[in-house]
């Protein structure tokens, strides 16, 4: 699988959680083109059969994470750090574009172990960077 194998060329320390946690959605869901994964990502953004724009998908997303108090239970003091740091980020900058709230909400879900919901920008993420 071609994907898999631009994933696992782009793996770093900084980036190893992610590539597996992509990786295995790939694996798990016979997913071989990029098509396909935009296809799944999509499914998982698509409410009474409208597919939710970037803004709609961040606001969804925002929502499931703004008043979750069993987050910190997962983490240790430091991850507790970091993740307050990307939350404050996430609301209260409102100049930042969409791709940097997307990479923090992918963060943001890694770090609490939700399941990863922006899957291209994941892949486009790791890939190009």
């Amino acid at each position: 699988m071609k994907i898999i194998e631009d994933l696992k060329n782009n793996i770093s320390n900084e980036n190893e959680k992610l590539v597996f946690e992509l990786a295995n959605i790939i694996i798990d869901n016979k997913i071989t083109t990029l098509d396909e994964l935009k296809k799944l990502e999509d499914s998982f953004f698509t409410y009474n059969g409208k597919v939710l724009s970037d803004e709609e998908r961040i606001n969804y997303c925002m929502e499931m994470i703004k008043y979750s108090s069993d987050d910190y239970d997962l983490l240790t003091f430091e991850e507790i750090q970091e993740y307050k740091k990307l939350k404050n980020q996430l609301y209260n900058s409102i100049a930042d574009s969409n791709k940097q709230k997307i990479r923090t909400l992918i963060m943001i879900f890694s770090m609490t172990k939700r399941d990863m919901m922006f899957l291209i920008e994941t892949y486009n993420w790791i890939t190009y960077n």
